[in-house]
């Protein structure tokens, strides 16, 4: 048996691999929660155990995405529809070899969580402010592998 999920968020302990399927999974959940309400107390516990500080993180692991990996960066700031906790963004990257694991941010501003939601390409207007331009250079000139 494989564990999936330990823990006593939503009143749910253990989810065994074998009996991982959405519908059952969605059936489970104690009368009044939804799912997106559980999948968002998750991902707010992991963004507690696992979120690294975002000011001092935020360059490495874009550089890593772009020029190691050759994919392009993405900071999720939602999940169906409400925000993560305050401060807190998924960083993801798509595309690439696949070697860059996705990243939780702490002590993000406000400011831009709001300059991520607006529209795509963030990663570099963050990359200039957090990192500068001889690194914005090198990222842009990275190839790209879908």
């Amino acid at each position: 048996m494989k564990v999936l999920f330990e823990g006593d968020a939503m009143a749910i302990t253990v989810i065994r691999e074998e009996d991982f399927k959405l519908r059952k999974f969605k059936e489970e959940l104690p009368e009044g929660v939804g799912f997106g309400e559980f999948v968002r107390a998750v991902f707010a516990k992991s963004a507690e155990a696992k979120g690294t500080d975002y000011e001092k993180n935020v360059t490495p692991w874009i550089m890593s995405c772009r020029v190691k990996d050759h994919g392009i960066p993405i900071f999720k700031t939602r999940f169906a529809g409400q925000r993560f906790d305050k401060g807190v963004v998924l960083g993801t990257c798509w595309g690439g070899r696949q070697n860059v694991p996705s990243e939780w941010f702490r002590k993000v501003p406000e400011e831009e969580i709001e300059m991520m939601e607006e529209g795509y390409g963030d990663w570099r207007k963050i990359l200039l402010k957090h990192g500068g331009k001889e690194q914005y250079e090198q990222a842009m000139s990275a190839p790209l592998e879908l």
